[in-house]
């Protein structure tokens, strides 16, 4: 029996199975990197989203609708009941269900998805891999699978949903390790350079009597 053959066979099929693997990982962080370079040129943006939070293994779901104003690294995010802004040394985070404000440091460091750097922030640190291509709201799109090079993050894995022609990015889906938990933005609208004023990027407590003030910035 001529046992090369197959064995020959099979080395050939693991070989093909490889190139393909890189091609799958080089068009993925090719179309990221596109991507990326889109949103970048951006110089203030305006997006609209429906918000996900959901944990399958406790069949539990929560869905909110949002918008968020950047600027610059500043940002002015509202969804469900709260408001968070930043000037990029501020953090204001706003509760209108007990009308109080938490203020705390800007530290980026510290924050794992900067709304100010959502759409920009895969460029670095992770593996990439295309899942599947698809057709979505009828455009030609790519599931990517990034997988975070940092271990030490909360969560493990993220898919974008992203369209192959023009880079825009239409799901974002992150997939926590511990909890369980699923977060998904839906992007809805994106304006991009609208004209923004400097008052979105700051709090006024004036504007709302009665608030409580909690100060962690000493």
């Amino acid at each position: 029996m001529n046992v090369s053959k197959p064995i020959s066979i099979l080395i050939l099929i693991l070989s093909t199975f490889t190139l393909s693997a890189q091609n799958s990982q080089e068009l993925a962080k090719e179309i990221i990197l596109k991507s990326v370079s889109k949103y970048k040129q951006y110089k203030t943006a305006y997006f609209t989203f429906d918000y996900i939070l959901e944990n399958r293994g406790e069949d539990y779901k929560e869905e909110q609708s949002g918008h968020v104003y950047l600027n610059d690294g500043k940002f002015h995010l509202s969804v469900g009941d709260q408001i968070i802004i930043s000037d990029k040394k501020t953090v204001w985070t706003y509760m209108k269900e007990v009308n109080e404000v938490q203020i705390s440091n800007y530290n980026p460091d510290e924050l794992e998805i900067d709304p100010s750097q959502i759409f920009t922030m895969w460029e670095n640190g992770y593996l990439y891999r295309i899942v599947e291509e698809l057709v979505y709201n009828n455009k030609n799109c790519s599931l990517i699978e990034l997988t975070p090079e940092n271990k030490s993050l909360s969560y493990f894995k993220v898919k974008l949903l992203v369209e192959k022609q023009t880079g825009d990015i239409y799901k974002i889906q992150t997939f926590y390790k511990n909890s369980g938990l699923i977060l998904t933005f839906v992007i809805k609208t994106v304006t991009k350079n609208p004209k923004l004023s400097e008052k979105l990027f700051a709090f006024d407590t004036k504007k709302y009597p009665g608030i409580e003030i909690v100060d962690l910035t000493n």
